[in-house]
């Protein structure tokens, strides 16, 4: 089941300390900072009692290690899990994922690359990558998003998620 879980870990320190709790339970979710707040966008919530799982758009607000609030704008291309994050000064960008449409339909992987802009709290849609991507890590450097590895689709049998490599976005 997802945890509504923050730990706080100081690096000078070396000590985790608990943070305040999320306002919803969340696993699968992108986290990712700017101008001192920290933002948990997407994911998925399951019921324990059935199984099954439940897709959020949430965004979750923190700042300065402060109470969570359900404060910035859903996330844009509906629910999404699993996505790579990266920041620019201006935004952050979410790169594939798997998007759910509702705890019955499951989950399906995206290529979708989505554009959050912290000036004015709005999603969008950027472009779609050459191949959707689930569980890829992004770096920028230079100017470049370097979207490596994760998984997409088999293009012989169209289902079977295999190991894909680095694209330069």
């Amino acid at each position: 089941m997802a945890s509504t879980g923050v730990e706080l870990y100081d690096v000078d320190a070396a000590q985790v300390t608990l943070g305040p709790t999320l306002t919803q339970r969340t696993g699968g979710a992108v986290a990712f900072a700017h101008d001192g707040a920290v933002f948990v966008a997407g994911g998925i919530d399951a019921l324990k009692s059935s199984g099954l799982t439940i897709p959020l758009d949430v965004c979750q607000r923190s700042t300065l290690g402060g109470a969570w609030a359900a404060d910035c704008a859903t996330v844009g291309n509906g629910p999404t899990t699993h996505a790579a994050v990266a920041t620019t000064a201006a935004a952050a960008l979410l790169f594939g994922g798997l998007r759910s449409i509702d705890a019955q339909s499951g989950s399906y992987p995206t290529k979708v690359v989505q554009r959050y802009d912290f000036a004015s709290d709005t999603w969008s849609a950027l472009t779609t990558l050459p191949q959707i991507r689930d569980g890829a890590a992004v770096v920028i450097s230079q100017g470049m998003a370097h979207v490596i590895g994760g998984r997409t689709l088999d293009e012989t049998s169209g289902k079977v998620l295999i190991p894909a490599s680095v694209l330069s976005y």
